[in-house]
């Protein structure tokens, strides 16, 4: 009695403190719920609590997936249609983000390129790593949302002499 009694104690602490996993416990602390298990790499045996593996594979999920089963061959070639579409959904997805990726660099290449061939000054100032004295923050770019200040109803375009 007192060694059961003193197990519990050590199951106890160990669980308050974190010290050890519940695996590695032994079998007694947790009677019904812990199997006895041999690990194939090591080839020791650990206990593992079932309660314990429960909430770890709710959290985790399974990592191998369940084999699916069709009651037939059109069922199964109907999953596989399928499957291969949403495949090729997803590629054709995947191919027009790299695309549109791909024309956004280019055209960044391209003003690069072309700020060098006019203002090199402007260039390296924009190349440069240390952003102290490069462009100043208040330049605004175009947006599609409406600006902060609202509509100026008073405006009027400036009269150019002729």
């Amino acid at each position: 009695m007192a060694n059961s009694r003193s197990i519990s104690t050590q199951a106890w602490t160990a669980l308050t403190r974190s010290t050890i996993r519940a695996s590695q416990l032994p079998c007694s602390t947790f009677a019904s719920h812990c199997r006895t298990v041999t690990n194939n790499a090591r080839g020791e045996k650990t206990n593992v609590d079932s309660r314990t593996q429960q909430i770890r594979d709710t959290l985790f999920g399974n990592k191998t997936p369940l084999k699916l089963e069709f009651a037939n061959e059109a069922e199964r070639l109907q999953h596989d249609t399928i499957h291969r579409a949403w495949l090729l959904w997803q590629r054709r997805q995947r191919e027009r983000r790299t695309g549109d990726l791909r024309k956004a660099y280019d055209r960044m290449e391209a003003a690069c390129e072309d700020l060098a061939q006019h203002s090199p000054q402007l260039f390296k100032s924009a190349m440069r790593k240390d952003k102290k004295r490069g462009f100043p923050l208040e330049i605004k770019a175009m947006t599609e949302t409406p600006s902060t200040s609202g509509w100026n109803s008073a405006w009027t375009a400036p009269v150019e002499d002729a």
